[in-house]
């Protein structure tokens, strides 16, 4: 009898397990954790009746690291919710700028994204923490706020942009045209160099093919549905020039005038694996402009589309 009864015990663990333990790991990620972290800045958020009956502001951490373990650079977001004023104003005092904080977490962050290629991290805030200084986390915080120059074996040297967070750029001549060519690392991450630096290779050796296919579905798009786009007053399906209708809605053009009348201005390509390319065209008194994005899926790049600004 009793070795039924083990046989049964034993039969019931091998068909609940996995309700179990996703239980068990569920109560495992929201217990308390301990981080340590270097803010990037800091949110105001929404005041109570917003979107809950509390202060909810946002901050968001360069380089950080839960409990004793390893320093990361995925950009982590922690969202914080108080019940007055004060309490409010007291965490924008404590989560400012570049300070480091310390503080307790309702549960280990989750990730955005699939393992090294994590696009952010997310937290929430149960209480601030005396800070206690953490030399490796300062330093690789240092390293994102005050960015230095790379090369590329293949591309060349990108500089660090004055103001932007994240973006590193040159000048590089594409399709007979100078043209501003940037690498977007944010959200950080240990492989957000090499994933842009992927991105902007594709985008350099297939630059013919994909300026091309830009051109051409912006055109069909336009064309097809005889919209003004951005200020143009388009030309019919057939190509032929339609009249003029207003003295400062600008010149008309044909289809093939649109399609040659474009001045590649700016390549920006991202660690999330994609690259926008920024059109204008200057005619006379008038001009136009677009960004058209292209991305990456298993079966190589596709224009993904394109917005007028």
């Amino acid at each position: 009898m009793i070795g039924l009864l083990r046989g049964l015990i034993a039969l019931l663990a091998l068909a609940l397990p996995a309700t179990l333990w996703a239980e068990e790991a569920e109560q495992a990620s929201s217990e308390p954790v301990v981080i340590t972290g270097i803010v990037k800045e800091f949110d105001l958020g929404f005041e109570p009746g917003t979107i809950s009956d509390k202060y909810e502001r946002y901050a968001s951490f360069a380089a950080w690291r839960l409990g004793d373990g390893p320093v990361e650079t995925t950009l982590l977001w922690l969202t914080l919710s108080v019940d007055t004023e004060e309490q409010a104003e007291a965490l924008k005092q404590q989560f400012r700028e570049k300070a480091l904080v310390r503080f307790l977490a309702k549960g280990k962050p989750s990730f955005r994204g699939d393992g090294g290629a994590a696009q952010s991290a997310e937290v929430d805030w149960l209480a601030t923490l005396d800070p206690v200084a953490d030399d490796e986390v300062s330093a690789a915080a240092d390293l994102i706020f005050n960015p230095q120059a790379f090369d590329d074996p293949e591309l060349g040297t990108f500089e660090p942009h004055p103001s932007a967070f994240g973006y590193f750029g040159q000048l590089r001549e594409w399709l007979g045209e100078e043209t501003i060519f940037e690498v977007i690392l944010e959200p950080m991450g240990p492989n957000a160099r090499e994933q842009a630096l992927s991105m902007a290779r594709l985008a350099w050796a297939e630059r013919a093919a994909i300026d091309a296919q830009i051109r051409e579905q912006v055109t069909d798009h336009i064309y097809s549905n005889r919209t003004a786009e951005a200020g143009l007053v388009l030309a019919p399906v057939d190509g032929s020039v339609a009249p003029e209708e207003e003295e400062d809605s600008g010149p008309s053009l044909s289809r093939e005038d649109f399609n040659s009348d474009h001045k590649l201005v700016s390549v920006s390509c991202s660690a999330q694996q994609y690259c926008v390319f920024g059109y204008s065209a200057q005619q006379a008194s008038w001009e136009w402009s677009y960004n058209a994005t292209i991305m990456l899926s298993d079966d190589g790049w596709y224009v993904d589309g394109w917005d007028f600004p």
